[in-house]
């Protein structure tokens, strides 16, 4: 027959019941009574007291921006030189204010402007191609935009072109070749630098090349006239090649071949 099982309290074992009255393994304990809870609606609500605030305070709030109260405006000093006329325009103008980057003609552009001002075929064309990929023409593999951008590449190889197409354009209308001159269409064949044709011969270059129309007697006419005076002095007096040195520079100039 099994003897019958002994209590908690015999195999000194601790049971469930063991820890109702508080007590902790450690050892008896009595736990701290709290307090009676209190709702948010059973406590009293009172306003504290404001202080008395003064004109300037009930006018304004105290506001901190920065870490600074705003000034009250009626306190802010007058600039006495505000009452007087006030102009939007800078003391003085800035020349690279609103001055936007170059850009220039593309290639196809720029050989039909070069053929109509010089009145003869491209010699050498700008979109041929072994000068496409040079000038940024897009090869839709590697780029599909042309880079306009006047960059040293181009003006180097724009430069050899120009300088080919004025010399032939001088050397034949010089000598008197062409029927219908597109250059010197007032100045005689062979013939040295006269004032007045030059200028009239200049102003209406301009206005070929630059859509300019200016007086011969202009101060645009004297800064080229002045380059041909110059140009023929620096080759000993041939008149030509002073000639061929303002259609490169006709052709070289940014009212020209850009935007």
């Amino acid at each position: 027959m099994c003897p019958p099982p002994r209590s908690h309290r015999e195999s000194g074992r601790r049971g469930p019941d063991a820890f109702a009255d508080g007590a902790t393994r450690a050892g008896p304990t009595h736990r701290t009574p709290r307090a009676p809870t209190q709702t948010v609606s059973d406590q009293p609500f009172d306003l504290p007291e404001q202080a008395a605030k003064t004109p300037a305070e009930s006018a304004f709030a105290a506001i901190e921006i920065g870490g600074r109260p705003e000034q009250d405006p009626a306190q802010t000093p007058t600039d006495p030189q505000a009452a007087e006329a006030v102009s939007l325009a800078p003391d003085a103008w800035d020349p690279s204010a609103f001055v936007r980057p170059l850009r220039r003609l593309n290639i196809d552009q720029l050989d039909a402007a070069l053929a109509r001002a010089t009145g003869i075929p491209m010699i050498t064309r700008l979109a041929s191609g072994s000068y496409q990929t040079l000038f940024g023409k897009p090869d839709y593999l590697t780029s599909n935009q042309e880079d306009l951008r006047p960059g040293v590449v181009f003006t180097k190889l724009y430069q050899d072109i120009v300088y080919q197409q004025c010399w032939k354009t001088v050397y034949d209308e010089w000598r008197g070749r062409i029927p219908e001159p597109v250059f010197l269409v007032d100045v005689p064949a062979l013939s040295p630098i006269v004032e007045a044709d030059s200028r009239t011969n200049l102003a209406y270059l301009l206005l070929r090349w630059h859509s300019m129309d200016v007086a011969p007697d202009s101060a645009e006419v004297d800064k080229w006239y002045q380059l041909l005076n110059q140009l023929n002095a620096a080759n000993g007096g041939n008149t030509e090649q002073a000639w061929q040195g303002v259609c490169v520079s006709l052709a070289l100039h940014p009212r020209f071949f850009t935007l």
